[in-house]
């Protein structure tokens, strides 16, 4: 049985910055061992059930690598920070090449928590940081890096008020089809009555069943072969040989 599941790949600080409440094991030295994973607690009862997760083993499918379970965290349901595996970045690099990219420059794919000392001015911090990017990444003038320093405590806000953009964009593009469909149902009345008092006009003028039916019968051909026209010139665009 396979899960696709959320893992963090993080360095040997992060517990010392985040205090989550082990249910098993310790923090200390968690994720030492290049192999040793800190796992969730919802994540221990759906792969242990009620045993202890303690040294058991977590296979990585495709790669053959094995896990050992070192710690169970219990994750508060208001936290911003979640997830399902904690593993190390040396780990992380042989599962996935990519994360060497971590020592990069150019990488953006990182998420960054930095803990500032008591009485440290978080503008100072910044500038400070803003220089060992001038330094180490781009000069002067070149340089198109702005960092900023975001309170974790407005960390949640700030991904919430990304998912209410989402839904506000959704929202409208909701509104936008409902018009459309509207739009669609009145034009299609409007045609049918047209269509009604024309059929009207010709009987009165003695025209048949057969006749008004063969029209019908007309109009949808021609439709149907100007739609067809249109997807074989579609497909004309989109094919190897264009």
């Amino acid at each position: 049985m396979a899960f696709l599941e959320n893992i963090y790949y993080v360095d040997d600080g992060f517990f010392s910055v985040f205090t989550f409440p082990f249910t098993e094991g310790s923090a200390q030295n968690a994720i030492e061992d290049k192999y040793g994973v800190v796992i969730s607690k919802t994540f221990a009862k759906k792969y242990f059930g009620s045993d202890s997760a303690i040294d058991k083993q977590l296979r990585i499918k495709y790669d053959d690598i094995f896990l050992t379970v070192k710690g169970v965290v219990d994750i508060p349901e208001n936290s911003s920070v979640k997830f399902d595996i904690v593993a190390s970045y040396e780990m992380g690099e042989e599962i996935s090449p990519w994360i060497k990219d971590v020592h990069d420059w150019y990488n953006t794919f990182s998420i960054t928590y930095v803990q500032l000392k008591d009485g440290a001015n978080a503008e100072d911090v910044k500038d400070k940081l803003q220089r060992i990017v001038i330094e180490n990444f781009l000069p002067v003038g070149e340089n198109k890096t702005d960092l900023n320093l975001l309170p974790f405590s407005e960390y949640h806000a700030a991904e919430e008020s990304n998912q209410t953009l989402i839904i506000i964009l959704a929202i409208i593009a909701l509104g936008i089809i409902g018009i459309a469909i509207v739009n669609f149902i009145n034009l299609t009345i409007t045609n049918s009555l047209v269509r009604i008092k024309e059929i009207g006009i010709k009987r009165v003028h003695g025209a048949t069943r057969q006749n008004l039916f063969q029209q019908i019968n007309d109009r949808i051909s021609n439709g149907k072969f100007y739609s067809l026209n249109f997807w074989d010139c579609n497909g004309c665009f989109t094919s190897s040989n264009f």
